[in-house]
């Protein structure tokens, strides 16, 4: 075993159960990133040498969803940068308090 496989398993042996499951969790959606990212890779660049065009789901409808243990993974096109995104999130959420407050008067 490797001296960072040692670590971690000595580590692993000082952590409670469900703290282990986590890991395991963590560990499942690696594995899973890392064979979606292949699949797309070799879907991709197979695509590039026969000359056909990359389908991009342009008109953001519903995102993909994957379950990975207990974690759900979205994969879709970002629409925008991240901070617009947030900002727009966080305006959408105050819109809907004030809207509730009000309607609760």
């Amino acid at each position: 075993m490797s001296s960072l496989k040692t670590k971690i398993a000595k580590q692993l042996d000082h952590l409670p159960d469900n703290t282990l499951k986590q890991v395991s969790d963590f560990i499942d959606f690696l594995a899973w990133r890392s064979s979606t990212n292949a699949e797309l890779n070799q879907t991709s660049s197979e695509e590039l040498k026969q000359g056909i065009p990359i389908e991009i789901d342009t008109d953001h409808s519903e995102p993909q969803v994957y379950k990975v243990g207990t974690a759900l993974v979205v994969k879709s096109i970002p629409i925008d940068n991240i901070e617009n995104s947030v900002d727009k999130m966080r305006e959408e959420r105050i819109n809907q308090i004030i809207a509730n407050d009000e309607s609760s008067v």
